[in-house]
């Protein structure tokens, strides 16, 4: 076998028949690791016969370091993701470094091109790429896993959820309670990615398949110094937006697409004498802190955003330290369930006339 001039990690991981990051890591010697007498023997001796010389230029990482890719990491869903995958690889003697997309396909394709030469073990997609074909052919040198809202068609081990479910649940809840004149606001959806859009849609299909309900819609975009999850600004920008809702007089629920936009619901209510769900009932979609706190007690949707992020790391995981898993091939897929949470901030419409006080 020929020694080349520059020998990769990738050239002795297809000498040796394993994965870049299995390579990496027995060349490494990273504590914690176990690999199979037979698997240390093949890296070892391809990279023997290719003049393999460990490199001491920076990018490389002490222990196995997994790359989360967030589209942003300000609160909210993809924060708790984050969190949660960075516990469960710590208890595994493994770091994690997180990168952030923006919702950029361009920034997504440097991040890409970027992980071999960081050197991470393994790179979970917490809300799925956007460049499926680019995702694909990252799997084919290290281990990866993708977070979905919704199942994908790709070769890639995977951990879903339904937004459409989502919506459906909610919309069914404040139905089934005798609702028909709901708002539904929203804020920013133009920078929040497809899940956004499908818990809207299943709100809306729900609503135009009674013809004695109806279903306004206030969107109001954000603008660009907005960071999605930003609890302060969503606050804000959704308690004025209420005030318009309000001069509906046959109004009785708000859907918010977000927890932190209900916040801002509740203070608007709040300030003009109005009680959550005495006179109006208000939900959430995505249980975030401090939803269950005494006084906000609101009602939403559980996403699971914790146990999503463990099995995620549970699958990127078992890539890891399977060296000889087919990749492509053999595909795992794990589905979460959505669960609504009835904190009591929902209510029967009450059946006399609501006026909204002066100055709504």
């Amino acid at each position: 076998m020929a020694k080349r001039e520059k020998c990769t990690l990738g050239d002795i991981a297809r000498e040796a028949n394993v994965s870049p990051a299995t390579v990496s890591m027995i060349l490494r010697g990273t504590p914690g690791m176990r690999f199979s007498e037979e698997t240390v023997r093949r890296v070892s001796e391809a990279a023997d016969a290719l003049g393999y010389r460990k490199s001491s230029a920076k990018g490389t990482f002490d222990r196995p370091t997994i790359a989360v890719i967030v589209p942003y990491i300000t609160g909210g869903y993809y924060s708790f993701i984050a969190q949660s995958i960075t516990q469960q690889a710590n208890a595994r003697g493994a770091d994690t470094i997180i990168l952030e997309t923006h919702r950029s396909a361009e920034r997504e394709s440097r991040i890409l091109s970027s992980l071999m030469r960081m050197g991470v073990a393994g790179a979970i997609f917490t809300a799925g790429p956007i460049n499926e074909s680019l995702a694909v052919r990252t799997a084919q040198r290290l281990p990866v896993v993708i977070i979905s809202n919704k199942p994908r068609d790709l070769p890639l081990d995977s951990v879903t959820t339904d937004d459409y479910r989502v919506g459906t649940m909610i919309a069914d809840y404040l139905l089934a309670l005798g609702h028909r004149n709901v708002a539904f606001i929203e804020i920013g959806r133009q920078r929040q990615g497809i899940a956004i859009s499908q818990r809207l849609l299943a709100v809306q299909d729900r609503f135009r398949a009674r013809p004695d309900a109806k279903l306004t819609v206030y969107s109001m975009p954000a603008p660009d110094t907005l960071r999605p999850g930003s609890f302060i600004e969503t606050r804000e920008m959704a308690r004025k937006t209420s005030a318009e809702c309000l001069k509906d007089p046959d109004l009785t629920a708000f859907i918010c697409i977000s927890d932190y936009c209900a916040y801002g619901v509740m203070e608007a209510l709040s300030e003009r004498g109005l009680r959550v769900p005495e006179d109006y009932s208000l939900c959430g979609l995505d249980d975030m802190f401090p939803s269950s706190l005494p006084g906000v007690r609101l009602t939403t949707i559980d996403r699971h955003p914790i146990e999503i992020g463990a099995s995620s790391l549970d699958l990127l995981w078992q890539r890891i330290t399977s060296p000889a898993l087919p990749t492509l091939t053999h595909v795992t897929r794990v589905e979460y369930l959505s669960t609504l949470i009835d904190r009591g901030s929902c209510a029967s419409p009450r059946t006399e006339p609501k006026i909204a006080p002066d100055g709504a």
